[in-house]
């Protein structure tokens, strides 16, 4: 009797138990099947936001196709507005970003990671400022991640306008010295480090971490042209709307407005000069700000309701941050000098000149693939080696 259980529970021991579950089929990978012309959208994107070491982050990334006809959630602005500016003016509310990423969608399920850029937004920016043109990158197969930069962001500057400035003005980005986003960037850069192709995070498996770049608009330009040319890991440069410059020896692209009273076409000539691997576009009848999404948000359209004569503004800052907020947007006449058409170049435009030449210059610097940027492409688009 002993001998013939000593027998069953061999047996049985040996046998799978019924309830045991089994290991799921993982899903096969899906392709990045991206048309030819660098300037059409390309996958489902999702969007994301991550902080780290105090930072915060957006994140904007390739989706699965099972998102494609989900909808996508504006951005709203409201955050970046200090309670002091709202207790001084009184309640209101912002025009928010349109987008078509989808928060929180799942990631793409790729055979191989993709390359990161970086993007620093201007002086009055914030880091969703350019959502459009980050978001049509991430179509394209890549991860943007752009930081905020605390000392010229827009809820720094908006206490500026009052005289005497309200609590938690600061325009340390104005300032001379150190450029106080190199830090913020350079934190984004030790979190895509520490996340890619980890589990700690929904977006690591998709990033390739020693594939990066960098590009920037207005002040942020200038970032990525100081950053870029200094920090051995970004290996491309993107610089739209500055004059900054950099002796980097890596690929690096200029793009500009030719209507564009803060970076002119001289300025940006200066900042070619010297690159090893350079290229500059000069879109004609283009302003400041089609490198971002800032004209949607109808800034001058707000000032005019809440700011423009009350005796406790600052007219002549006002003034500025309103030429450069509106530099570009529709309504706006250009200036006379240098000489520029009877209206800016309609945002549709100069939008697919930059998010083509963008991602055409990135295509063939970090993933190997096209011809890069050339001329001939737009009427309104001049490109100068």
């Amino acid at each position: 009797m002993t001998r013939l259980l000593l027998l069953l529970a061999v047996g049985l021991a040996g046998c799978p138990s019924p309830s045991a579950p089994s290991d799921p089929t993982p899903e096969p990978p899906e392709t990045l099947d991206l048309p030819s012309d660098p300037g059409a959208p390309g996958v489902p994107v999702g969007i994301t936001t991550a902080t780290f070491e105090g930072q915060t982050f957006e994140v904007w990334y390739p989706a699965t196709d099972g998102v494609a006809d989900a909808a996508g959630q504006s951005l709203s602005l409201d955050a970046f507005v200090p309670d002091a500016f709202i207790d001084r003016v009184g309640a209101f509310e912002l025009t928010a970003l349109t987008s078509d990423a989808v928060r929180e969608a799942p990631p793409r399920r790729l055979a191989s990671s993709v390359p990161v850029l970086l993007f620093s937004h201007g002086f009055g920016g914030f880091r969703t400022q350019s959502a459009s043109l980050c978001e049509h990158l991430a179509s394209r197969g890549y991860v943007v991640v752009a930081a905020d930069h605390p000392g010229r962001m827009l809820g720094d500057v908006l206490p500026c306008l009052f005289d005497p400035p309200l609590d938690g003005c600061d325009l340390a980005g104005l300032a001379g010295g150190d450029d106080p986003a190199v830090d913020d960037l350079l934190a984004a850069r030790r979190w895509v480090e520490l996340t890619a192709g980890g589990d700690d995070h929904p977006v690591g498996a998709l990033m390739d971490a020693g594939t990066l770049g960098i590009f920037g608009h207005s002040a942020g330009g200038g970032t990525a042209m100081e950053l870029g040319g200094l920090d051995a890991k970004l290996s491309a440069i993107l610089s739209m709307a500055a004059p900054a410059s950099t002796d980097a020896d890596k690929p690096a692209a200029i793009l500009g407005g030719r209507c564009d009273p803060f970076a002119d076409p001289p300025s940006l000539t200066g900042a070619l000069a010297g690159l090893s691997d350079g290229v500059w576009v000069d879109i004609e009848d283009a302003g400041h700000m089609p490198f971002a999404d800032m004209c949607a948000a109808e800034l001058d359209v707000l000032a005019d309701d809440l700011l423009v004569g009350r005796p406790d503004v600052d007219a002549g800052f006002l003034e500025s941050m309103l030429d450069l907020a509106a530099s570009g947007c529709p309504g706006i006449t250009p200036p006379a000098d240098p000489p520029c058409g009877p209206a800016f170049l309609p945002l549709d435009d100069s939008g697919r000149i930059i998010e083509t030449y963008a991602t055409a210059f990135f295509d063939q610097a970090l993933a190997g693939r096209g011809e890069g940027i050339v001329g001939g492409l737009f009427d309104h688009a001049e490109v100068t080696r």
